[in-house]
């Protein structure tokens, strides 16, 4: 279970990564907003955040490393989800003051913790599922939870213009992988979560290792399929309006 876990997690690393890559590529031509924040959330996530916190875990690593890898790690998770959060605000609800509140909450919250580490790895080794890492996936449930949500809700609105022929298929469908890929992360997390709560190590469990595996491979297909899609792929959704 441990080895598909670790095939799952380089598979979400790269496609992630490639994903956000194309996605910076595309802002640098369009300017748009929308495409700039997902691009450097997956980027800083996917590319910097999982592999320099994976690489905190090895045992050869010296304990002053590993901390600077921990910061590391958890200063890119705390922008590239503010990126994230950034995203669902502006293209959700540009003009709603509660998600303005929301989402700086988030991104405060997020930085907090990334400011609080290096005093807490002072202190000591911490707790792989103590409070902190609690905090984070609460965290990252309520970023990726959010998402899922706008994107269900604007999904739904997109499936009724399309079926009268009032939206592109293809916009219908990357939205509806989106909020797939969220889902996917939400399932994640909440699964660590629960079982670290529980007082088991959601890292060796098998049961969070399945779920942690599945959800990962689920999130990197929705994420390739929505933006980088095979032309048979994007054929097949222009040949059914209501994907």
């Amino acid at each position: 279970m441990t080895a598909l876990a670790g095939v799952a997690t380089l598979v979400f690393i790269l496609a992630g990564t490639a994903v956000g890559i194309r996605l910076l590529w595309l802002a640098r031509r369009t300017r748009g907003l929308p495409e700039l924040y997902i691009g450097l959330g997956l980027v800083l996530i996917c590319g910097v955040a999982y592999p320099v916190g994976l690489s905190s875990q090895i045992e050869t690593v010296p304990d002053g490393s590993r901390s600077v890898l921990m910061f590391v790690s958890m200063s890119a998770l705390a922008v590239g989800s503010g990126y994230i959060v950034a995203f669902v605000r502006n293209v959700f609800r540009p003009d709603e003051a509660w998600a303005r509140l929301l989402a700086g909450f988030l991104y405060a919250s997020f930085i907090g913790l990334a400011v609080m580490l290096p005093f807490l790895l002072m202190r000591g080794p911490m707790d792989p599922i103590g409070g902190y890492f609690v905090a984070r996936q609460a965290l990252m449930v309520a970023v990726f939870g959010w998402s899922a949500i706008e994107s269900a809700l604007y999904w739904r609105k997109l499936l009724r213009r399309a079926a009268v022929g009032l939206a592109d298929p293809e916009v219908v469908n990357r939205v509806g992988l989106w909020c797939v890929s969220g889902v996917a992360s939400v399932l994640s997390s909440v699964t660590t979560l629960s079982v670290g709560i529980s007082g088991l190590n959601p890292f060796q469990h098998p049961v969070a290792l399945l779920v942690v595996a599945l959800s990962g491979l689920v999130s990197s297909s929705s994420l390739v399929l929505a933006f980088l899609p095979p032309e048979r792929y994007r054929a097949w959704v222009r040949s059914r309006p209501t994907a």
